[in-house]
């Protein structure tokens, strides 16, 4: 039997006996559409850093959350990327990309907040949220 090991997301509390991850059959899996990739940023946030890199704005369709419009050098965000770049270049965090939480917690203000308070945490997650090319130009055009 084919096995995959999986983690669960959300703010649903689990009950006793249950967990959030581990190893499942693959048949038991139901996969996401295909035309979008959903990913998690998961970055600790180094004392002295002077960037964390990113231009967001609020977004409400087609999610609740912020458009991330520019990744700029020399920041957290840039190190990451390299870091993925190198390992596994499609969680790269890009221009276009949704972010729809922050160390857990959505909504487009709730993420703008955490986002200009990151210094005060230890670690960044970023759940991110990334359409196909072809659903970015029908949100565009309305």
């Amino acid at each position: 039997q084919d096995l995959l090991y999986a983690k669960a997301h959300g703010s649903r509390v689990l009950q006793q006996g249950e967990a959030s991850e581990g190893w499942v059959p693959m048949a038991s899996l139901v996969f996401p559409n295909p035309s979008y990739h959903e990913f998690l940023v998961d970055m600790v946030v180094p004392a002295g850093c002077a960037k964390l890199g990113i231009a967001v704005v609020p977004l409400s369709t087609p999610c609740d959350g912020v458009a991330v419009m520019d990744v700029r050098p020399g920041s957290l965000v840039h190190q990451y990327n390299e870091l993925m770049r190198a390992t596994f270049p499609r969680d790269e965090l890009c221009t276009g990309d949704i972010i729809t939480s922050v160390n857990n917690e959505g909504g487009a203000e709730c993420i703008i907040a955490k986002l200009r308070r990151w210094r005060s945490e230890r670690r960044l997650e970023l759940r991110v949220f990334r359409l196909a090319a072809w659903q970015l130009s029908q949100s565009a055009n309305g």
